[in-house]
């Protein structure tokens, strides 16, 4: 797997804008993925090397995907094992998909709390559209 990100456009902490781009081979998927992420809030981003950071961060959070998808064991089945029933075929699986990752971050020094959510397209020609979510608390020590 290689994974490229590149700030495109950043306006002081409250706004930034990336491009990012990966491409997978293996057993599990072979795609390759483009999208930009957007964050707008109070936020530092991981790399800055700023000293006195601000004692929290509050950010909302985009990142919209284009993925062409040429193998998915998870659908097509293994690339060794070829006899379970469980699978679905090759001219029904959906080559291009669209996802968008999304949320809401609230950080301290000390702790986080993340709420996020995903959507897809449909993965394959009878399957339906799907989302998912998340919530995510931490502590920094």
């Amino acid at each position: 797997e290689i994974n490229y990100e590149q700030q495109l456009l950043r306006f002081q902490n409250y706004f930034l804008l990336q491009g990012n781009g990966r491409l997978r081979l293996g057993t599990l998927n072979t795609d390759a993925s483009v999208g930009i992420a957007t964050m707008i809030g109070l936020f530092t981003a991981d790399w800055d090397n700023k000293v006195g950071k601000p004692k929290y961060q509050f950010y909302l959070y985009s990142q919209p995907l284009l993925s062409f998808n040429a193998y998915d064991a998870t659908l097509q089945g293994g690339v060794f094992n070829h006899d379970t029933p469980y699978t679905i075929s090759t001219n029904n699986v959906r080559r291009l998909t669209a996802q968008n990752n999304y949320g809401i971050v609230i950080q301290t020094r000390t702790m986080f709390f993340e709420y996020s959510r995903s959507v897809i397209t449909r993965e394959f020609n009878t399957g339906r559209a799907a989302g998912w979510g998340g919530i995510k608390i931490g502590f920094k020590f």
